[in-house]
């Protein structure tokens, strides 16, 4: 199953090696923002926190375009290439978390 709107909100953390970021979006649907936290680590009680509300309106727009070039009502703007280049770059990060290094993509 997979759903956008089975729990009441949906996060992502990012760490750096300088910075880090999360994000958590109440739903994927236009009209509910999305609020992402940069936060430098800089104040440990949060002050260095900086918050940016964006819409996730490029999700939506995103799903609408690949059900309109599955139903044929449009052509696909992407490139299998794209889609190619993209598990090169997760099958590294994997490589990357076994390996301990940089890995070549």
């Amino acid at each position: 199953m997979v759903s956008t709107q089975l729990v009441p909100y949906q996060r992502v953390e990012v760490f750096g090696t300088t910075a880090g970021s999360r994000s958590r979006s109440r739903s994927m649907r236009p009209g509910y923002p999305c609020r992402i936290f940069k936060d430098t680590g800089k104040d440990l009680k949060g002050g260095s926190i900086e918050t940016i509300a964006v819409e996730p309106a490029t999700v939506h727009l995103a799903a609408e375009a690949f059900s309109k070039a599955i139903r044929k009502e449009m052509a696909w703007p992407f490139p299998i290439t794209d889609a190619v280049q993209q598990m090169r770059i997760i099958d590294a990060v994997y490589k990357s978390g076994e390996s301990g290094k940089w890995e070549a993509v």
